[in-house]
């Protein structure tokens, strides 16, 4: 109140008459002065819950977790004993960097939180049984949550305006970051042979959820041993036969997964989401909003006619993935580029199985010859998806603009006929082509147009040319009426 009461005590007083509310008449000014305090803690409050800071800024800045996650102290002779293992006794260890890459995430995220997340480098010495002193380099591979790394991107999305912020918040777990701090883990402690033949060294893991700390220790790609390491800003290194060793080595990968046994174990993984149809569509508010800001912000390579083809692909997601749901699906890496893929130089003693006999039986196809081989690595975005994506991405990432159509047609059938000798399986190259065709423009609805809204706080220099790579394919693909059977519901014309 303004009268009466506590209002004569001198400290109540100085307040009110600091307002101009103290005494007879001044009722309404300091009801005036409250109900503009509340409406004003109001307005903050709900927009920044539509924006998603509400929750990020608790699940940041709370108590909540104050002891979990990897900390320096964790960085003990009881951690790196564990990953030295039988090879002898640790001694001691010094830090060197890694280089990353182009991870505006990475970056985010070390800054935000308060554990270690990240790659962290260390020349691990250890002395063998005979005395003999040898050095282990060593990259720990410390990963953020789920919600974490959601949020962060969530942090990007609320920069590039509230429509996007708004959409993206509402399906911040369903765009493919759930389980990501599970996947890469669990995928390195699998007993697959054939798997690791194309992966890291993997020296030791950590999986602890009741203190968020997920870990991997594997080998540090050396230039020594491998090349082509981190390359998606340049490509002028890659060679015909470089992309044809990681067209092969990726069709063998990809077979592994294909049969029925196989099938059954992926999908009795929690962890291992596959998208559908219905949870893209369901996600059509996001890609309307990713696709309006990339148009607004970067229109010299998301030009007019892709945004078409684009504003086609939305209209059509269900017609979209019937034709990719009704294919064979497999393990995708799906953040198949040179960002995350390297070579393995010859000399390292990897053999590569010729595949199952009966399958040689059948054939009388040649796989490709080479000592290289690949090396896949971050495999944090895995899922169940049709083998297409990877190669799609792949390819848009390793050639150039200008690559001729028959040449990127023949790098398909390449990797088709790979796969085929692999797998047992046939692949007719019709069907697989407009698989392919419906995976190009779904890696460019949910990987592209989150490409471009990251490119909005970091330089992605290889953003442009890979846009203009892969829908210089999709707009002769159009040319071609590769597209008029599946875009049924357009709003826009092609």
């Amino acid at each position: 109140g303004t009268v009466g009461g506590g209002t004569a005590l001198a400290t109540q007083k100085e307040c009110l008459n600091l307002m101009g509310c103290h005494g007879k008449g001044g009722v309404g000014r300091l009801a005036e002065m409250i109900v503009g305090f509340a409406l004003a803690l109001d307005l903050s409050t709900l927009a920044a819950v539509a924006s998603g800071q509400f929750a990020t800024a608790h699940e940041r800045l709370g108590r909540n977790h104050p002891t979990h996650g990897l900390k320096e102290g964790d960085l003990n002779k009881e951690l790196f004993a564990m990953i030295v293992g039988s090879r002898g006794e640790v001694t001691d260890w010094t830090p060197f960097n890694v280089m990353t890459g182009n991870s505006i995430l990475s970056e985010l995220t070390k800054a935000e939180l308060s554990k270690k997340v990240g790659h962290f480098g260390f020349r691990v010495n250890y002395k063998e049984a005979d005395g003999t002193l040898q050095t282990l380099p060593v990259v720990l591979k410390s990963k953020p949550t789920d919600i974490e790394t959601s949020n962060m991107i969530n942090m990007m999305a609320q920069g590039c305006g509230f429509a996007l912020a708004m959409h993206y918040e509402r399906h911040k777990m369903e765009i493919g970051f759930r389980h990501c701090h599970h996947r890469e883990v669990l995928l390195a402690q699998l007993d697959n042979p054939q798997l690791k033949m194309f992966m890291p060294d993997i020296y030791h893991t950590i999986f602890q959820p009741s203190k968020d700390v997920y870990i991997i220790a594997m080998e540090f790609l050396s230039p020594e041993h491998y090349t082509l390491l981190d390359t998606a800003d340049d490509i002028s290194g890659w060679t015909e036969p470089d992309i044809k060793v990681v067209l092969r080595d990726l069709a063998r990968v990809h077979s592994l997964f294909l049969p029925r046994d196989q099938q059954e174990w992926m999908s009795s993984q929690p962890w291992l989401e596959a998208f559908t149809g219905e949870k893209m569509g369901s996600m059509t508010s996001v890609w309307r909003a990713l696709l309006k800001h990339a148009r607004a912000e970067f229109p010299e390579f998301w030009t007019e006619e892709r945004v078409t083809i684009m504003e086609n692909a939305i209209d059509n997601i269900p017609q979209l993935w019937s034709v990719m749901e009704s294919a064979p699906h497999t393990l995708v890496h799906n953040d198949c580029n040179p960002r995350n893929i390297c070579l393995r130089k010859p000399g390292t003693p990897i053999t590569l199985s010729t595949g199952d006999p009966a399958t040689q039986r059948r054939s009388t196809f040649t796989p490709y010859s080479s000592d290289i081989t690949m090396c896949m690595y971050d495999w944090e975005l895995a899922t169940i998806g049709v083998p297409q994506h990877d190669l799609a991405e792949f390819l848009a990432f390793s050639l150039q603009p200008n690559c001729p159509l028959q040449s990127r047609l023949e790098f398909i059938d390449f990797y088709r006929q790979h796969l085929q000798h692999y797998s047992g399986m046939e692949f007719p190259n019709e069907r697989f082509v407009e698989v392919f065709n419906m995976a190009c423009l779904d890696f460019a609805m949910n990987r592209l147009l989150m490409y471009t809204m990251a490119h909005t706080y970091k330089d992605y220099q290889f953003l442009p040319r890979v846009v203009n790579s892969h829908f210089t394919y999709l707009q002769q693909q159009v040319v071609k009426g590769a597209f008029s059977n599946t875009f049924k519901a357009t709003k826009s014309k092609l």
